[in-house]
């Protein structure tokens, strides 16, 4: 019995040639440990800006994000929650073919997000924070002086 070299091989030509390719169809869609942690840093980003937002006089340091609360908080968090979904969705597609550079870009994604969220919460709202919660002494104080002008020195 004559069997063409395609049924045997896996490739095109008669004969001996390379070996089939090793990925025949791409693995299914499934979502690394990675982009759980991004998912969660990004949920607990949302909740504590819709906290801070709600009970403080702070700002959103992210300008995309920044553009988007001022069209209101559902927008700000569907553009959030889409910003955040999107691109976990590419990364589990880009994991069936390199998973290995997809998980390092990951790991990479997930350090920037904690140090660039550290860094513009550090100089946008920290300022903030500490003003509100040193102002009411400050306002007592003043109060003080202004009710008894010769006490101060």
């Amino acid at each position: 019995m004559n069997t063409p070299a395609t049924y045997i091989t896996g490739n095109t030509r008669h004969g001996p040639g390379p070996a089939p390719s090793v990925h025949t169809r791409p693995r299914a869609l499934s979502i690394t440990r990675e982009s759980q942690i991004i998912a969660l840093i990004c949920l607990a980003d949302l909740a504590a800006t819709l906290v801070l937002l709600s009970h403080c006089n702070v700002r959103e340091g992210n300008p995309v994000m920044g553009f988007y609360l001022q069209w209101g908080v559902c927008a700000f968090v569907a553009a959030k929650l889409g910003l955040l979904f999107f691109p976990i969705l590419v990364a589990a597609w880009c994991a069936q073919f390199q998973p290995v550079f997809t998980k390092k870009m990951l790991r990479f994604a997930i350090v920037a997000y904690v140090g660039l969220y550290g860094l513009l919460f550090l100089h946008h709202n920290v300022p903030v924070l500490l003003a509100d919660v040193s102002s009411p002494r400050i306002a007592a104080t003043q109060a003080a002086a202004s009710a008894h002008p010769g006490a101060q020195k």
